[in-house]
């Protein structure tokens, strides 16, 4: 009987939506270290990126591979999602020392 309460799609079918919801919305904490960036320097030619994540791994990106940057502030979190190349997502969080919204 238990079962038969608990498996109703009433109650069901608004656990799945809320899961689903809440994953689209957090989705970048799921990645955790590797895809945080903790540094991210221009080269001297401008047309690349050294991105250092907070797994410890650097590598160099070409500015012409970021798409889908978005911003996302609100009362608990200032944070920048971007992709580049082929499903890689990266997403800076906190207060930067230095950052230019044109650049990136």
């Amino acid at each position: 009987m238990v079962s038969s309460f608990v498996c109703n799609p009433i109650f069901i079918i608004p656990s799945i939506y809320l899961n689903y919801a809440l994953f689209d919305k957090y989705y970048a904490y799921f990645f955790g270290g590797r895809s945080q960036i903790q540094n991210m320097y221009l080269k001297t030619n401008g047309k690349e990126v050294i991105i250092e994540t907070r797994d410890g791994e650097s590598k160099p990106i070409k500015n012409t591979l970021f798409y889908d940057a978005k911003r996302i502030e609100s009362k608990w979190e200032n944070r920048i999602d971007l992709g580049y190349g082929a499903n890689h997502y990266l997403f800076i969080k906190g207060n930067p020392q230095i950052f230019d919204k044109e650049i990136l």
